[in-house]
């Protein structure tokens, strides 16, 4: 049982698709935890995410292609503080509006937007204001143009 695991600090269950919320819950009370993946986990929804936001060391979390992760599951990571790297690659539900939940993640260094195909530039705007980011992608983003791109420009470090 990986529960019992109390100083377990990484997790890695990427392209498990048979883990569901009710799995993540299991593993939120490991108060340890700085990395997780859940890439690929496509039954993994807000509710898993939720779970999640429990563990307050995280640092590094993965929820790339789990598209029923929404704006909602974002809001419930908004209070992860020590959140540093955020990959939210071809979650194509998420909205500016969970960017706007996003900006709450002051420590925020990376983020992957890579596919989210509903991000547009006021998404973009809301991006500029965050003062610690110094990686971000947004390849695949057909919302996003060159007005967008030139918010971010000088406050970015690193853009792909």
């Amino acid at each position: 049982n990986v529960a019992t695991m109390q100083h377990l600090r990484h997790l890695n269950i990427s392209c498990c698709n048979k883990i569901t919320d009710a799995g993540l819950a299991c593993v939120a009370t490991l108060q340890h935890m700085r990395y997780v993946d859940l890439s690929s986990c496509d039954r993994i929804t807000d509710v898993g995410l939720a779970s999640i936001a429990l563990m307050l060391q995280l640092q590094h979390l993965d929820v790339s292609r789990c598209d029923r992760i929404t704006d909602a599951g974002l809001a419930s990571i908004a209070t992860s503080q020590q959140l540093q790297y955020l990959n939210l690659r071809c979650c194509d539900v998420v909205t500016d509006a969970g960017l706007a939940c996003v900006a709450m993640l002051l420590q925020l260094q990376h983020l992957d937007l890579g596919w989210c195909i509903k991000i547009t530039d006021a998404g973009l705007a809301i991006v500029a204001t965050f003062t610690e980011l110094r990686l971000l992608f947004l390849k695949g983003c057909t919302g996003i143009t060159e007005v967008g791109l030139a918010l971010i420009r000088s406050e970015v470090c690193t853009m792909h």
